[in-house]
């Protein structure tokens, strides 16, 4: 709840990713760690980087709608 709001978030897989980003505790995380952890048994490949973009991009959006985007950080000079 943010605000005595419930968030709903359209795609299960972002919300496990803020889990996971909340468990890391504000430590960077690598694409390719959280696709190892989002995706066990998947293969790291093209089809599934553009996957893991949507379930980022959804997060983002989530996160817009209550005001609260900024404590997602993302460094696009880590690489995958």
């Amino acid at each position: 709840m943010i605000d005595g709001e419930t968030v709903d978030f359209p795609r299960t897989k972002a919300r496990e990713l803020l889990a996971y980003l909340i468990d890391r505790q504000g430590y960077s995380v690598s694409r390719a760690n959280v696709f190892a952890v989002l995706f066990e048994d998947k293969q790291y490949d093209r089809s599934m980087q553009k996957q893991l973009d949507v379930i980022i991009r959804s997060l983002r959006e989530t996160l817009r709608k209550f005001d609260v985007e900024d404590i997602f950080l993302k460094n696009s000079r880590v690489s995958d």
